[in-house]
């Protein structure tokens, strides 16, 4: 698989994430860690943008998996936008299913 060169910011981010952020359809990455968790906000250049946390307390988080949450091009979580019903919030992520997502909302219009 051949890796996009990531914006600088990446290059600052734990491996856990850089292994899902190696997609053509990225505008900017904003890393909002702190000392518990892990958070990205990955921003596409289609509007929308996506929410990765990994920490104790995130859903899936002692297991080393992700929690997501997809984000509209009004900037307001919205579960639809992946599908997800009665949940804007996605717990229990593999980094398959977290690049997936990526892969997914980088490609609507």
């Amino acid at each position: 698989m051949t890796h996009k060169k990531l914006p600088l910011v990446a290059n600052t981010i734990s491996p856990a994430f850089r292994d899902v952020l190696n997609i053509e359809t990225i505008k900017h990455i904003k890393n909002n860690s702190d000392c518990l968790f892990q958070r990205l906000r990955v921003y596409f250049k289609n509007g929308y943008s996506l929410s990765i946390i990994k920490g104790p307390y995130s859903y899936g988080g002692k297991q080393d998996l992700f929690e997501i949450a997809p984000y509209d091009k009004k900037d307001c979580i919205n579960g639809s936008v992946l599908g997800i019903s009665g949940n804007d919030i996605l717990g229990y992520c593999s980094v398959e299913q977290v690049r997936s997502f990526i892969k997914q909302i980088g490609e609507f219009k």
